[in-house]
């Protein structure tokens, strides 16, 4: 299954994308797939996840009006877009690589 379909699956409109910085180079290849869908873009966590990390990324989700958050790239990507669903209650999608999705 490739992000648009999952992201339709799961009825994503407003999407925020959570990218490692040595990840950056997938983005533009992700933006021109769902770039309409894309409210924000967090990318800059680089380590394992705080607490900080997380109010941060769900501040952004909330004043973005987000319905769901995808990981691009690292496993910090994914460990930060993993908790903010546990906290925020959004759908997220984990990028595998450049199409391929699980969630």
């Amino acid at each position: 299954m490739d992000v648009v379909e999952e992201l339709d699956r799961i009825g994503a409109r407003r999407v925020v994308v959570v990218v490692d910085p040595a990840d950056r180079h997938q983005l533009c290849p992700l933006l021109d797939v769902i770039g309409q869908k894309v409210m924000a873009v967090i990318d800059g966590v680089t380590g394992p996840v705080t607490p900080a990390d997380l109010f941060a990324a769900d501040e952004v989700a909330v004043t973005c009006e987000a319905d769901a958050a995808v990981a691009l790239g690292s496993r910090t990507a994914a460990d930060l877009v993993e908790s903010l669903t546990r906290v925020s209650g959004l759908p997220g999608v984990a990028l595998v690589d450049q199409y391929a999705v699980r969630s």
